[in-house]
């Protein structure tokens, strides 16, 4: 039989949904599976109403895909590993053979029929019959008892079909009948909806054990039978594999408002090892609103409360204790909970100056035993630098580097609002407060090559902004152990615009600017965005989580490495009270 040109013969493969090999599910996109054929059937379509309906067959159809058409000749399109009864009606949908398509559908069906709508690009010509589709399945009662695997294909496809009520009611269902982490339906972006149920569930049975323990432990006896149900309950939990004694480290944290609000307490609340307990400010108001940034319920305290910090370092089941505040308030705090038998991790920078760090270290060193202290430099887990400090390697020795950190702190900033930044008592001002960053930075990638540690610096200082005191700005020589020489421009008060570090090698360079990276290797320039995860405090409170669990405080977060950003940031300053007079170093050994 002849046909027109403007007609298509449509091979489809029919598979079934549930592969054959045991325990894996086929996807319509990846052929690495066992492909069974078992049905041909040829389809007579319209090419117009394809191409009106979908830029897919729009393209597909073209000349430049098909070739030039041929009088009197068919034209033929396989296609193949596609559901066939999806296929028809979605055929019919195009054409308009509105008789012919069903008005209700299983879930099943609907999901078979939405791969197609995605892959064929046809949404809006078939939104009439899907939101007559997931209106019945939302008013029906198969919704009620699918399996964990439907539940997701089913959010999969109302999220595909902007159905925000019905994507939310089977989001709900899959976190309630995910028992474990299951294997992926193949779906595309199915992994990211596994990984965002799986981290739903674990967050709402953490906040679920979290009050079964508090109940338990404030009414240790029933008082029934009056035995002691915690130990039970705890085994239950375990053989669960919902809580694990060992590992779990209960969590304080006592910070300044801003940077525990918006970094450290999400960051805290997502970590794995370790649950947030408690807050401590030293106003009821300011640890409220820190509380008030994450959804596990957290017990408030204050210096406006009755026992205040000391009180609360007498709890028992808080194991270990961020302290995040004004950089010459917070030694006095980390020596009371390290005294207390708590773990700490102390925001940056180690102390306000070297003396009072090496003093702190010391006694750290000779007279705690057992509870750990970290530093919090975030710098040091930015993917981009640690990725730059990787090429660095390969790109032979280096052979200098320069920093340019430029930018204006406005008057009514909100983190200049505070008394100790807008009057700061410690040294350099913004340039202390900042510059640590700048320093952990270089010197990550200069770690990258042996014998590249700063042996002496000279640096010329000023003050730009008068309300940003003592200094503003300082432009800095830096001279190496290997004896190379480098630059570092900061300034805090300047119009100028720039956050980069870049290192010269003997085959190229390499410039981090945030998330951009470009490496110049051999005369040709390549740029990479590595994505940083927020400012680096997740992956920094993570990996402190790890250490509580292992015991070991990780090299990046030992004091001695704090002290060394601390260390060129002091010399800096003063060298620049001298003059530019050059300054050497003593803890570049870290």
């Amino acid at each position: 039989m002849t046909r027109p040109a403007d007609k298509l013969s449509l091979d489809v493969y029919k598979e079934h949904w549930e592969a054959k090999t045991i325990g894996r599910s086929p996807n319509y996109a990846a052929n690495n599976f066992q492909k069974q054929l078992e049905e041909k059937v040829q389809m007579r379509v319209s090419s117009k109403h394809l191409s009106l309906a979908s830029p897919y067959w729009r393209v597909a159809l073209s000349e430049v895909w098909c070739g030039p058409r041929q009088p009197g000749k068919v034209m033929v399109y396989e296609i193949q590993k596609f559901d066939l009864d999806a296929m028809v009606t979605l055929m019919n949908v195009i054409h308009g053979y509105g008789q012919k398509v069903p008005r209700t559908v299983s879930i099943e069906e609907l999901v078979r029929f939405v791969i197609l709508m995605d892959y064929f690009l046809c949404a809006e010509i078939c939104s009439l019959y899907t939101e007559i589709w997931t209106e019945r399945i939302m008013y029906g009662n198969e919704k009620d008892e699918l399996s964990l695997k439907d539940n997701l294909k089913a959010l999969w496809a109302f999220r595909l079909l902007e159905h925000e009520e019905g994507a939310e009611f089977f989001k709900q269902r899959s976190v309630r009948t995910m028992n474990e982490r299951p294997c992926s339906p193949f779906l595309p972006g199915s992994e990211d909806l596994i990984e965002e149920i799986d981290s739903t569930r674990v967050k709402i049975t953490r906040r679920l054990v979290l009050k079964l323990l508090a109940s338990v432990r404030k009414n240790r006896r029933c008082e029934f039978c009056y035995h002691d149900p915690l130990e039970r309950f705890c085994k239950y939990l375990w053989s669960w594999k919902i809580y694990d004694a060992k590992r779990e480290k209960v969590l304080f944290t006592c910070s300044i408002r801003i940077w525990a609000r918006e970094e450290h307490a999400p960051a805290i609340e997502a970590a794995k090892n370790i649950v947030l307990k408690a807050v401590f400010s030293r106003s009821l108001k300011s640890a409220q609103s820190i509380a008030d940034a994450v959804t596990t319920p957290v017990e408030l305290y204050s210096d406006e409360s009755g026992e205040g910090f000391d009180g609360l370092l007498k709890r028992a089941d808080i194991q270990a204790i961020v302290v995040s505040l004004p950089i010459a308030n917070q030694p006095p705090y980390i020596k009371s909970a390290l005294l207390a038998g708590k773990h700490v991790l102390s925001e940056k920078p180690v102390a306000e100056n070297v003396k009072e760090a090496e003093e702190l270290i010391q006694w750290y060193r000779s007279e705690v035993k057992g509870p750990t202290w970290a530093i919090a430099e975030n710098w040091r887990f930015l993917a981009s630098y640690k990725f730059a400090a990787e090429q660095i390697k390969t790109l032979g020795k280096i052979t200098g580097f320069q920093g340019r950190h430029h930018s204006c702190v406005p008057l009514n900033w909100k983190f200049n609002l505070t008394e100790w930044r807008r009057n700061p008592t410690h040294q350099g001002g913004y340039i202390l407060d900042g510059g640590v960053h700048h320093m952990a930075g270089l010197r990550l990638l200069l770690g990258s090559q042996p014998g590249n540690e700063i042996a002496r610096v000279s640096a010329f200082t000023s003050q730009i902004q008068e309300y940003l005191p003592p200094v503003d700005t300082a432009d800095v020589i830096l001279r190496t152990k290997s004896g190379i020489t480098g630059v570092y421009q900061i300034s805090r008060g300047t119009t100028l615009r720039a956050n980069e570090w870049t290192i010269a090698c003997e085959k190229g360079w390499i410039q981090i600017q945030v998330d951009k990276v470009t490496i110049s290797r051999d005369g040709q320039e390549e740029v990479r965005t590595v994505p940083n995860e927020r400012t680096g405090v997740p992956p920094e409170i993570r990996a402190w989580g790890e250490s509580l669990v292992s015991g070991t405080v990780r090299p990046e977060q030992e004091p001695e490495a704090a002290l060394a950003d601390l260390e060129l940031i002091e010399l800096m300053l003063r060298s620049g009270e001298q003059q530019g007079t050059p300054l050497s170093c003593k803890h570049q050994v870290a």
